[in-house]
């Protein structure tokens, strides 16, 4: 396959071109234009002249009367023109009774034709263009006159068309000199105007250039772009933003996950060499075995949030959608978690019915995470609430807790992964700070979202809203 080569050669030679072909069709135009011009300046004087000789004929002149004087007379006003032919016929008989110039006998030859015309009707002049042996080219006119004894002539003028000819093949000449050195002219204007169109994409360039995966503030200046372009710069502007995002969330994700990795790790880590620096009971060895198998199943969550969350934000991965009762939903959640609420002396109370579009287990699982997150925050004697209705054109479930509450400046960041506030659990009953992140990502696989409203020391809402089905 041929390689496309430079955008901006190829946009100089074709616009060169078509200025070529412009510059082509103005000269043949150009060309055509003075022909006509010429023509219509000569049918002008032609006109002038045969009024002069009907003015001549009509009121003067009686060529029966004294050829030879009548003759000087026409002559005379001939003479001022140069190439003029003029031939005066008899309109009965058609013969010729005065002619001036050397090509008189020859135009009467040559326009028989207007003759014949002027003959079957006398009221305008005919005109008519034609040429000699020798390429010489005349215009003729020709009309019906009556003389001063009322005598019927047919009065036939020709002008030689030599002069105008000259005059057409030197500007013909002239042009087709020019365009050699108009051509290049054209082709670097047209190169010059080429370069400072793709100018802005010049910047485009320079932007991708500084791009970098350590740096990707940059961005395309939007100013005084074209409006083809202008879309184009947003759009790309916007991509790159989404790319630091990413690429922002991505490093800290990393970050967070290695720190949340590595406080297991180094405990089990330094548990067990503490364990083994010297020789200990039975008991000593069941005590840390169960506090490692506390870190392992901590490690165990973290792994499965993690696996759980890639398979959410992959969008190749299709989840079975059908109409779910979130109140069934719910009540399954209710039922894994009341054991654990009448320990803590919690009650948990489930209300209202709806319904949802989407995938039974992704729905369950956000709603375990937030009756889990409410069971964990409420103090003994507290309860949790769990409702379902509609809201603003959506279907909410809604958690409810009394307790602490949460700060306003942390409500922002609390569906984050690996967020969790100052003096957060530690241990075995701690979070993996990826419950409400999965949360969030399974209500935007589903089209909706999760919202979270708390005031300090009295309740904690925690929302879902899916997309309202309709269905009763």
């Amino acid at each position: 396959m041929t390689p496309p080569g430079r955008l901006s050669l190829r946009l100089a030679l074709l616009v060169g071109a078509l200025g070529a072909l412009l510059a082509l069709a103005l000269g043949a135009m150009a060309h055509w234009n003075l022909g006509r011009e010429l023509e219509a300046r000569e049918r002008e004087n032609l006109q002038l002249k045969l009024e002069q000789i009907r003015h001549s004929l009509e009121d003067d002149l009686d060529l029966r009367s004294d050829p030879a004087v009548q003759a000087h007379a026409l002559q005379d006003q001939l003479v001022a023109h140069s190439g003029l032919h003029l031939s005066i016929l008899d309109s009965r008989s058609g013969q010729p009774l005065m002619s001036f110039g050397d090509q008189a006998a020859a135009s009467v030859a040559a326009n028989r034709a207007l003759l014949a015309r002027l003959q079957a009707d006398a009221r305008q002049p005919v005109f008519q263009s034609w040429s000699t042996g020798n390429d010489q080219r005349l215009l003729s006119i020709g009309a019906s006159m009556r003389m001063k004894n009322g005598t019927p002539v047919q009065v036939l003028l020709s002008s030689e068309r030599n002069a105008d000819e000259r005059l057409l093949d030197g500007f013909l000449r002239a042009t087709l000199l020019a365009l050699p050195f108009l051509l290049p002219l054209i082709a670097l204007a047209a190169w010059w105007v080429v370069r400072a169109g793709l100018e802005p994409l010049n910047r485009f360039r320079r932007v991708a250039a500084q791009v970098s995966p350590q740096d990707l503030s940059y961005r395309i200046p939007e100013q005084n772009l074209p409006r083809e372009l202008d879309s184009l710069a947003r759009s790309f502007n916007h991509m790159l933003g989404r790319l630091e995002d990413g690429v922002r969330q991505l490093s800290q994700f990393s970050d967070d996950l290695a720190h949340e990795l590595r406080a297991p790790i180094c405990n089990l880590l330094v548990r067990n060499q503490v364990l083994l620096s010297q020789h200990r009971d039975g008991a000593a060895y069941r005590e840390a075995l169960e506090s490692n198998a506390e870190e392992l199943e901590r490690l165990s969550r973290i792994v499965t949030d993690m696996l759980f969350l890639v398979q959410v934000d992959n969008p190749a991965i299709q989840a079975q959608f059908g109409c779910v009762a979130l109140h069934e939903q719910a009540a399954k959640v209710i039922d894994l978690y009341e054991m654990v609420a009448e320990d803590k002396g919690v009650e948990l109370r489930l209300s209202g019915s709806g319904f949802a579009h989407g995938d039974n287990l992704m729905i369950q699982r956000a709603i375990s995470n937030l009756v889990s997150n409410a069971v964990r925050h409420t103090p003994q004697g507290g309860r949790i609430d769990v409702r379902i209705g509609e809201r603003a054109g959506h279907t909410e479930v809604r958690v409810s807790n009394d307790g602490p509450g949460i700060p306003p400046e942390y409500l922002p960041h609390l569906f984050e992964r690996f967020y969790r506030r100052a003096g957060r659990q530690t241990g075995a009953q701690a979070g993996t700070g990826l419950g409400l992140a999965i949360v969030q990502s399974i209500m935007a696989y589903h089209g909706g979202r999760a919202e979270a409203e708390s005031v300090p020391q009295q309740k904690t809402h925690l929302r879902l809203l899916f997309p309202s089905t309709g269905a009763a």
